[in-house]
């Protein structure tokens, strides 16, 4: 609590369930499968959510209690020359409580500035989907090649946490890396971010 006994900080109780296993190199196959999987929820009491006054200013404020739940899950395969993997995650973070907060550029705010956030809206800029895979190639003993490929489903604005206006739409980045170690203690690498 600070100075005037206004509690300003979030308590959360979380709560995660998992497994994880791993799958050895058997006599035909040098090679290492890994898993995982896991269910969670974080329930926060008492939030801290950053409230805008401006397009460019804001502030932090309580602003009661959020809620994020979902699941993950992992695969992942390795050996001498190759590598692959595979992550998924599903979150899905919402308000608990009712909130008036400003919202300076929403189109569907009231004489106020303000919009009208209920249980149940959605917390901006989290998508509910996330999708990452990648893999890797040792072409050389001294060179390896690589691309990762991120897919991320739709997300609200921040700014909107009335969740009134058009999701942003889900998108997808490729990149691609390389590196080259000729001598020990001595690398050379290449990034291609966003390549499509």
């Amino acid at each position: 609590r600070d100075v005037t006994g206004v509690q300003t900080c979030a308590l959360p109780i979380s709560t995660e369930v998992g497994l994880r296993g791993k799958l050895a190199a058997t006599a035909g196959n040098t090679g290492e499968l890994s898993w995982n999987a896991s269910v969670f929820r974080t329930n926060l009491y008492n939030d801290i959510f950053g409230i805008a006054t401006s397009v460019s200013q804001g502030f932090f404020q309580n602003i009661g209690d959020t809620r994020r739940q979902g699941a993950e899950a992992g695969l992942k395969y390795q050996d001498s020359s190759f590598s692959l993997y595979a992550n998924y995650s599903f979150v899905e973070a919402t308000f608990r409580s009712p909130l008036l907060v400003p919202s300076p550029s929403n189109p569907f705010q009231d004489d106020n500035g303000d919009i009208q956030v209920e249980p149940g809206n959605r917390l901006p800029g989290i998508p509910k989907h996330r999708l990452k895979l990648g893999a890797d190639y040792r072409v050389i003993p001294a060179w390896t090649v690589g691309a990762t490929v991120n897919v991320v489903s739709s997300f609200y604005y921040v700014g909107d946490e009335s969740n009134q206006l058009a999701p942003i739409p889900g998108y997808t980045v490729v990149n691609l890396h390389s590196s080259y170690r000729p001598v020990p203690h001595l690398e050379l690498f290449a990034n291609i971010n966003n390549l499509l």
